[in-house]
This record gives C-alpha cells, structure tokens and sequence, in this order.
C-alpha cells in the first residue's frame, strides 16, 4: 500500500460531476418542451401513458433502489463483516415469483395509479389515508439521507461545502421531476443507472490491478475469513444467517421492491404485463449483480488496506466513508475517474430522490385530492398540484438535510422512522390481499399493533446499542502497516469480546427479522379480530382485490362468477371487467364523498347516483 494520495478533484473531475448533474437537467427540458408526447395529462405525467419502454423501466428500477446510501454501503459492510450480507441476494427470484403470481395481476387489473387507492375498494377511504400518510412520511424521513451522504463525500474532495452541492443537487432534481414528469424521471434514471454501474465496476476492477491481481485479492478474503460459505444457524440474533436472508431478506424484498409505490408506478407505466414481468426479471439479474459487484469492491478495499486498517489508523471516522478514500488513494490519479466515481454515487441519490417525488405526487393527486377530499380536478389543475407537491416535498427534504447535518445520531434514527412506515403499510396490504375475512376494523388493529411492535424494536434495539450494550462481531483488521506506510505509530488492534447478555433479549434480533416479526404481529391481530367479530362476509368480497392464491378461500359460485366477468368481456369494448369494477368502486367512493362533504349541487349527486345504478 502506498502512501496517501491528495483527497482533492481535479477539474476534470468536477468537469464529468457538472456534466451528469447538466445531462439530467436536459433530458427534464426534452420531455417537458420539446417531446413529441408531451405532459398534458395526469397518466402521462405519472405513469407516461402506460406506454414506457421496458429496458428504460428496468434500469429505472434498479436505479431508484440503489441508493448513494447503498452504494457506499454495502463495500463498506463487506469490508467490516465479511460477505454473508451478499447472501440476501438468493431472496430476490423468490420474490420475482410470488411477484409476479400474486401481487402484479391485481394491481394490473386494477389499473389505478396510486397503490393505496386498493384500500379505498378493499376497505374505505381512511385506510387508504393512513396508509398513503405513512408512505409520505416515510419517504420524507429517507429523502435527506440520500441526499446528505453523497453531499457530504463532495465535501470532503473539493473546497464546495455541503451547503452548495446539496442546494445545486437538490434543486436540479426537483426541476427535472417537476417539468418532466415520470418520462424525465426514467430516463435520467436509465443514464444514471449506467453510471453507477461504470462506478462500482471501475473500483472493481482497477482497485484488483493496484492490489495485487485477483489471486491475492482472493487470498486477503480468505484468511480474514471475510470470504466464507453462507452461516447455517438458526439463531435469530445472529446479525447474517442463510436462514436470516432467505426469510428476514425475502419479506423485506416483497415490502420494497414489490409493493413499494414508486416501483409499482413504473410497472403500470408499461403497456402489457409481459412487459412488465421482463422489467422485473432484468431488474432481478441488475440487483444481483450490483450486489455481487459491491462486495467484490468490499473485499478489494480490504485486500488494500489489509494492513493499515483506515479506521484505527484515524484516517476516516465510519466505515461508510472508506470507499471515497480508497478510490482516491487508488485511481485519484487519473483525470476524470474520481469524477466518474462521484458522478456514480450523485446518480444513485438523484433516481432515488426523482422516483420518490413522482411517487408523492401521485399519491397526494390520487389519494388526497381525488379519493379522500372528493375533488376532481381539471387536467390544468391536476398538472399544478402534481407539480406543486414536487417542488413544496423537494424543497421540504433539502431543508432536512441541514437538520441532519447537525443532529449525528438523528441520522440512525431517521432511517428507523423510515422502516416504522413500511411495517403497518405491508400489514396492511397482506391482510388485504391474503385474508379476505378480514374487514376494515381488524386490518387498522392489525396495523395499529404492527406499527408498536416496529417502534419497539427499531428504537429498543438503537437505545442498546447507544448504551454499548449490544455489538455485532467484526472482521479481524490489522495495523502492523500503518507504521511504514504513513510514518505514524497505531496501538495494536484489540480483539473484542462480544457479550450481548446485557441487552434485553428481543432486541438483540437482528435487523432482518424486524419487518417479518412485524408482519407476523400485524397479521396474527387481525386474524384475531377476525375471529372475535371484526369479519367480512366472504359473499361481500370481490375476488379481484384478493392475491389468485386467496381467492380460493371465497365461496365457488363467486369466484366462477368472477372468473365469468373476466372472460366474457368484449375484447373490443371501452373497458375490461377488472375496469369497470375499478370505476364501480371510484363512482361509489364519489358518492361517499358527496354525501360526507355535502358541498355540491343536487344536480351533481344526482348524475353521480344515475351513473352509479347503470
């Protein structure tokens, strides 16, 4: 290992960073001025038309569920506890099949936008509120830290404070989301993804050539033990099993990727659904490899500083700053690489950012205005307020970032608010796809107690590990280098003894398992209540908002009936049946609207009750 290199870009650096961030203004410019099919109504706004490509699909979803956060990550990770975290990366075709079986025909068939207004036809129109404010705020929680992180890395290359780059970052994605819309959105996207890609792959393969060649990389791995067959344990509190990927990681990959309301979007923005079963699978593969990439990038920083650990040596303070130093000590040399390197990193908070606000904008437009306030707004009205919740959530999240610059440990605890969403919206959405005897009473209890449990543990186990009382096992690191290589004297590494025995017992789970255990209380509750007497009459329930795998459970006539419906549809008429049942129920929520609000003429009540009995 060589000394240490300059941790400041070049211009030709800055020059490749200014050039993404310009590209990407651009392709926002192209869709919203000069596109042959411009943004002229909600579903083009949102969902392109349901006319998108299914490789520019694909790439988008890959890209907006690689975070900057992940990319500096998930090396780092490898770095500290070796490679048993790639393992979860087996879950993912087992959750492309029960996608692709149970969660995408019901959603496709359904044909809204938002994936909340489900539980205005499933249950009623406050489920569908909570459960779109949960989604909100948990997107509001995760939005600064994906912003913060990248920002932060530029900071320390260039004299730019943090207070410059993340105004010019934020403001340039906020800009291409609002005029747009979701076309901007993926195809900056598809760039971005690429240049993550190029990213990863260049620390990959340049950081093998600085470090000796594939064998000694190799070599590294395997006597730190940081390259080991999966652990075959079923103790739940250890941090990565097999067990703990193939379960703990699947459940969180179904909640995530499968019913996440910006990867649900892109899906119904393609025309048919064997497209959009092509979009999963490439974006399976696109996962995978970027998490097979990533660790190999993780072992290479190891098989680099494999003696002169960063981190004792006081060179960098946390594990998620090691892969900006490492690729500046390695290719900062090189004019442009560095440049492409932070380039990669801004694309992956940009997507994510974009996709979350398109995101937003179609749950408030879907699920605030038009589902619970009863308003249905002009195309020109509707086109101002998905643009106005994009700027007002844009520019509420850069303000966040400030505030997390300041608060340390309110970062850990952001990204818990963040995971406090996603349990009671899964339940939720479990309860009413696989258990039709569930009403609308027993999904919020079973919601309810899965949103305490989550708090419980989530915020139990951060107080254990602020108080030093739980600890997870890291990988052997050596400083015997550091001497030579910097000419500075580091105390020999300590080996630590881990004693978890002080932390209460359910909080020493690992963080895999958190969102499963909370499925299973959410679940187990409603079932409950169910059975006390808060239950549908399964006579009452429309088979096309149950998974094909619950439909079962109805009565036979009515799934004959239901099958019926679907198969005598004219091929040529205006709507499908899972159509008309989507406007059967839009038209009984804008009767429930009308009575509740009382504001509009009789005359309006009228066409509505007219509409309504045709």
């Amino acid at each position: 290992m060589d000394g240490p290199a300059p941790m400041q870009l070049g211009w030709v650096d800055q020059a490749a960073f200014a050039f993404m961030l310009t590209a990407s203004a651009l392709i926002g410019v192209y869709f919203a001025y000069f596109a042959p099919v411009r943004n002229q109504s909600a579903s083009e706004y949102l969902v392109g038309g349901r006319s998108m490509g299914t490789v520019p699909i694909a790439l988008s979803l890959i890209s907006s569920y690689i975070s900057g956060i992940t990319l500096l990550g998930y090396p780092a990770e490898v770095y500290v506890y070796g490679m048993q975290v790639l393992y979860k990366m087996l879950a993912l075709p087992f959750m492309g099949i029960i996608f692709a079986t149970q969660l995408l025909p019901v959603f496709r068939d359904l044909g809204g936008i938002s994936l909340y207004g489900y539980f205005a036809r499933r249950f009623n129109n406050s489920v569908r509120l909570l459960a779109s404010c949960l989604f909100i705020f948990g997107d509001m929680c995760y939005m600064p830290l994906v912003v913060f992180v990248p920002s932060f890395a530029y900071q320390q290359l260039t004299t730019f404070s943090i207070h410059w780059v993340a105004p010019v970052v934020c403001l340039i994605c906020i800009y291409y989301t609002t005029v747009g819309g979701i076309k901007a959105v993926v195809w900056t996207d598809a760039i971005q993804a690429v240049s993550m890609y190029m990213c990863v792959l260049l620390v990959m393969v340049l950081g093998v050539t600085r470090t000796g060649g594939v064998s000694e990389v190799w070599a590294r791995g395997v006597a730190s033990t940081r390259i080991e067959a999966p652990v075959l344990d079923l103790d739940m509190t250890t941090r990565h099993t097999l067990f703990t990927m193939m379960v703990g990681a699947f459940i969180a990959h179904c909640a995530h990727a499968g019913l996440g309301q910006a990867m649900m979007q892109r899906y119904l923005s393609l025309p048919t659904d064997r497209q959009a079963l092509t979009a999963m699978w490439i974006f399976i593969g696109g996962i995978c490899t970027f998490f097979l990439t990533s660790g190999i990038a993780g072992l290479v920083m190891y098989a680099y500083y494999y003696d002169c650990d960063p981190i004792q040596a006081k060179r960098v303070s946390k594990p998620d700053q090691m892969l900006v130093l490492f690729v500046m000590e390695t290719v900062g040399g090189l004019p442009g690489v560095a440049g492409l390197f932070i380039s990669g990193v801004f694309s992956a908070a940009l997507s994510s950012m974009s996709c979350a606000l398109n995101a937003m904008a179609a749950v408030v437009l879907e699920d605030w205005v038009r589902g619970y306030g009863g308003y249905e707004p002009s195309e020109r009205h509707a086109s101002w307020i998905m643009r106005g919740v994009v700027v007002v959530f844009g520019l509420i999240a850069l303000a966040l970032v400030f505030v997390v610059q300041h608060l340390g440990m309110v970062v850990q605890l952001a990204v818990s608010l963040s995971a406090v969403s996603t349990g009671p919206l899964f339940t939720l959405f479990v309860v009413g796809l696989f258990l039709p005897w569930c009403n609308t009473r027993s999904a919020v209890a079973g919601a309810l107690t899965s949103t305490a449990f989550t708090i419980t543990i989530v915020f139990g186990q951060q107080l254990e590990r602020y108080w030093k009382r739980l600890s997870y096992p890291e990988k052997p690191f050596s400083v015997d280098g550091c001497l030579a290589a910097y000419n500075i004297t580091v105390e020999p590494a300590v080996i630590k003894v881990i004693d978890n025995s002080g932390a209460f017992p359910l909080f020493r789970i690992s963080y895999l398992w958190f969102l499963t255990l909370s499925l299973l209380v959410g679940v187990t509750t409603a079932g409950v209540a169910a059975f006390l007497g808060w239950r549908n009459d399964l006579r009452d329930v429309d088979p096309r908002l149950l998974a094909p795998l619950a439909r079962r459970l109805l009565p036979a006539k009515l799934r004959e009936d239901a099958a019926g419906a679907r198969t005598t549809a004219a091929p040529d008429s205006a709507a499908t049946a899972a159509e008309q049942a989507l406007l059967l129920a839009d038209l009984r929520v804008s009767l429930q609207n009308l009575e509740k609000h009382n504001t509009s003429s009789e005359a309006e009540r009228q066409r509505a009750t007219e509409e309504y009995s045709r």
